[in-house]
This record gives structure tokens, sequence and C-alpha cells, in this order.
């Protein structure tokens, strides 16, 4: 598996989901990236990211919506069928280790998405 590591805002807070018995935490990160297009204009672009992460499901606790997070982990591929049986692929991650980087931002309007 390919390694990765990110940094992101939380697009919602976590959910403890149970597999086979063993809980595992949920979350998704949205990563925004800034750059200039061929005309010379701002473009922003978020990627989400899917993560999953096992062990200690209090954890999941302190993972709340628009806070901001540093993920390494294993990079997943996905692929599935949409509604209207249409390939469609994400990216995923198996996080062996999240930290918390920040509060959450005062007001929505200060959420970087």
């Amino acid at each position: 598996m390919e390694q990765f590591e990110f940094i992101g805002y939380l697009a919602d807070d976590a959910k403890v989901i149970q597999n086979n018995g063993n809980p595992f935490i949920s979350f998704r990160v949205g990563v925004t990236r800034k750059f200039k297009n061929k005309q010379g204009d701002a473009v922003e672009r978020t990627k989400w990211i899917d993560c999953t992460r096992n062990g200690d499901e209090r954890f999941a606790q302190y993972l709340k919506k628009g806070q901001m997070v540093f993920v390494r982990g294993d990079a997943e591929a996905r692929a599935y069928l949409d509604k209207n049986n249409k390939a469609q692929g994400s990216l995923g991650c198996h996080a062996w280790d999240v930290t918390l980087l920040g509060g959450k931002p005062k007001s929505e309007e200060a959420a970087p998405f």
C-alpha cells in the first residue's frame, strides 16, 4: 500500500462503526489546494478523503466538524457504482496516525470550504 500524509479539515463529526465486533472510527477530510489557472485566475479545489482508523473509539469524540487534522496512513483507492450504475472512484485512507492541529473555526464563514 502507498503511504501518504495530509492536512485538512473534518467535513463532519467522526462516527464509530462496528465491523465484526471490532470498533473503528470513520471520518472525512477536505484537503483544499489553491493555484492559478492558465488565465491567471485564482482557483480552489477541494479533494475529499474518506478515512478509517482502528483502535480506541473514544478518540472519535475529539474529531469534530471544522477541526484541522494531520493524517498519516495507507492510501486506498475505492471503486463503486453510483445510483445510475455508473462506475465511480474515491480516495480513502486507513489512518494510523491522526493529530488534532487546531480548534474549530469560530464561524461557518471561517471554514475553508
